[in-house]
């Protein structure tokens, strides 16, 4: 059961509701007057001036401002503090507003709420201000606090609402299209509200469209029966004129378009609605980079391009374009008839592949609104790995013919994998075992360069080949080509021909009958300059002093001994090369090969170090024109040219009887070998095993054999 403060307490509050109602009530009153106000004056002004696009913008929005405000002030803030939402009247404050309507009790009222508020912080003397709260409240509980509000009073302020609605209903009554027209334009605030023109223009261009960075072409007609003679575009507050193309037609070119480009046509002061140039996003190609990755073998170091197209690369080179675009969905990459689709990724496209083939290739950036683009092709040349070369020059040995020395260059774009030197032995003779096996010898080569000359020497005596022989060879070298497998080169196929014993014996015969022509003709050499000699010296003796004609005839005999020695030097490696080249294929007994030698060393001793050095001693004595002393040197040269006849004379003889030992020894052995021939031939005739036509040809060429042996 409430107590007589409690009662009093609940009172107050009823009041303050009451309060907040009557606010409520009296700013409804203010605001439908304040927005009907707002209403007429924003229509008004409207339908008087129509204003442009932003202009009606400005008053909606300032309506919608002010009518915010209204409401909120003198609504929402009240209903809200009515359901005790923000900052309301306390108790003390509503005593005070009860306590200007009821006089008498104002000071009672105020003073329950103080002892009360004394009684909450202090505990002396408690009950005594219970006891007089509870007295003070029962003095208080007859008068009604709610009378001090009177919503009666609100009357008073209809009238502010009722003068701007008479207004309106005035108006309405005798102008309604100031409040249809002006709302209509202020809340179509964003179109464009153009007058009635005496023509009619129409724009001929099917879409208004264009792509960024590209100029756009604006076409209108105007039609109607008063034309106006000129026409402006309107963009940006500026007026730009039209150019005429006939009576009715107009174009304008918006130039390096980068935006949309809202305009209005104008003409003879009327204006279209407001149109609208919508740039299209233009896929673009800003730049791009290649990443070249050459094949190992070539040893060349990656490297990257920026923004160069054509390229000259070797086979097998890796290639990263790295491509960056500019509103594009999608690149084409065409490469030769090939299209490949790339997504791009922030607007970076990338296309690697391995170079193999030349070709052209271009890039197309796409995008929804472009599909097709004008494409910069450009030439990927790819430069196919050589094959290598080889040239080769050979020497055969002037004293052997069996040793053979080549030179050789090799060259290559990048370098050499294998070089060798190969040969396959051809033998001749059925009847004896074939040797057709390809033999390879390595050539070291420098792999780092690309053309080096190399040498080669070969010597057919170690592989140990037959009368008769042949024997096929040719170089080849290999590239390091990485990409396609190593290809080779070689040079054209030759053949060294071994003779057979009829040719070698032809070629033994023909060298012995030269030594010997040599040898006759050097003895007579020698005994010419011999007598040269002594005529030489019988004209010294004759004379005082060595004169021009005696110094002309030493230097013909000077020049004569020297040819005389070039040919004795000559004789020796003939003969030494000679002898070689018979034991290569005969077996001569010991008593022959100890000949061979004496003549040899016979030959070396023939042109001594003391004649060559007593040469050129007359030749300085010459120079000094000492005629004794030159005397002496003839005598000397004299004593050694006459030893020199004798050797000469004695080397021939030796030549002649060894050459015909050779020969019987020869005939000797062809003798034994048909020998033998012969008895197994007449051991096949008794047995019987071949057929006598067989038995006849093998006879024919025995009796051949036998024929040229005699010979």
């Amino acid at each position: 059961m409430e107590n007589n403060y409690q009662i009093l307490i609940r009172k107050l509050d009823n009041f303050i509701r009451k309060y907040y109602k009557n606010r409520l009530l009296k700013g409804s009153i203010y605001a439908f007057g304040l927005l009907l106000l707002a209403f007429i004056f924003f229509t008004s002004l409207e339908y008087i001036m129509q204003f442009n696009t932003g202009g009606r913008t400005l008053l909606f929005y300032a309506f919608l401002v002010i009518s915010s405000y209204v409401l909120v002030y003198f609504i929402i803030v009240p209903l809200a503090k009515l359901y005790q939402f923000g900052k309301i009247i306390n108790r003390k404050q509503a005593a005070e507003i009860v306590g200007n309507h009821f006089e008498e009790v104002k000071d009672k009222l105020i003073n329950v709420l103080q002892l009360e508020e004394k009684a909450s912080l202090s505990n002396e003397n408690h009950h005594l201000l219970l006891a007089s709260i509870n007295q003070k409240s029962l003095q208080l509980k007859p008068v009604p606090f709610s009378d001090a509000i009177r919503f009666e009073e609100n009357k008073k302020y209809l009238k502010y609402a009722l003068i701007p609605l008479f207004l309106i209903l005035i108006i309405s009554v005798f102008s309604p299209s100031i409040f249809t027209e002006g709302s209509q334009r202020l809340l179509n605030h964003n179109t464009y509200i153009a007058p009635i023109a005496p023509f009619k223009i129409e724009i001929n261009n099917q879409t208004l469209t264009v792509l960024k960075n590209d100029d756009y072409t604006l076409e209108i007609t105007v039609n109607g029966n008063q034309l106006p003679s000129k026409v402006y575009l309107q963009k940006e507050g500026n007026k730009l004129p039209l150019t005429k193309t006939n009576n009715r037609t107009f174009t304008y070119t918006f130039k390096n378009v980068q935006q949309n480009e809202p305009f209005k046509i104008y003409a003879s002061g009327f204006y279209t609605p407001e149109y609208e140039l919508k740039m299209l996003p233009n896929p673009l190609l800003n730049n791009f980079t290649i990443e070249l990755t050459y094949p190992n073998y070539i040893k060349k170091p990656a490297e990257t391009l920026t923004n160069t197209g054509d390229l000259i690369v070797p086979e097998g080179t890796k290639i990263k374009w790295n491509i960056t675009t500019e509103d594009a969905d999608k690149l084409q990459f065409i490469l030769g008839d090939s299209a490949y689709a790339i997504k791009p990724a922030n607007q970076l496209s990338v296309f690697s592949l391995k170079a193999i083939h030349s070709s052209n290739y271009g890039f197309v950036p796409q995008n929804s609104f472009v599909q097709n683009k004008d494409t910069i092709f450009y030439n990927l040349q790819v430069i196919k790995d050589k094959f290598p070369s080889i040239e080769t020059d050979e020497r055969q040995d002037s004293t052997n013919e069996n040793r053979m020395y080549f030179k050789g260059l090799i060259t290559d774009d990048y370098g050499f994998s294998s070089l060798s030197f190969n040969y396959k032995i051809k033998t001749i003779i059925d009847s004896l075992p074939q040797r057709n096996e390809l033999k390879t010898v390595k050539i070291p080569f420098n792999k780092v360069i690309t053309s080096e000359e190399f040498f080669h020497f070969w010597d057919v005596k170690e592989l140990n080949i037959l009368p008769g022989d042949e024997i096929e060879y040719y170089f080849e070298v290999w590239d390091n080509d990485g990409v396609n497998g190593s290809k080779s080169s070689r040079t054209s196929l030759k053949t060294f021909k071994s003779k057979t014993i009829k040719e070698r014996n032809a070629a033994t015969e023909g060298s012995n009958k030269n030594i010997k022509k040599e040898l006759s003709e050097s003895v007579a050499e020698a005994k010419d300059i011999q007598k040269e000699l002594e005529k030489l010296k019988q004209k010294l003796s004759e004379k005082k002093e060595i004169g021009w004609e005696e110094k002309q005839k030493m230097k013909e005999l000077l020049e004569k001994q020297k040819e005389l020695q070039e040919r004795v030097e000559k004789i020796e490696q003939e003969n030494q090369k000679n002898n070689e080249q018979q034991n290569e294929y005969k077996q001569y007994n010991e008593e022959l090969l100890q000949k061979q030698e004496q003549l040899q060393k016979l030959f070396d001793e023939l042109m001594t170090d003391e004649m060559k050095e007593m040469m050129e001693k007359l030749q300085e004595i010459m120079d000094k024109l000492d005629k004794n002393l030159l005397q002496e040197e003839l005598e000397k040269m004299e004593l050694s040219n006459k030893d020199l006849e004798k050797e000469l004379d004695r080397s021939l003889e030796l030549f002649k009887q060894m050459e015909f030992e050779q020969k019987l020894d020869e005939v000797k052995s062809k003798l034994e070998e048909l020998a033998d021939k012969q008895e197994k031939l007449a051991e096949e005739t008794e047995k019987g095993d071949k057929n006598d036509e067989s038995l006849k040809e093998k006879q024919e060429e025995l009796n051949k054999e036998f024929e040229e042996t005699k010979k």
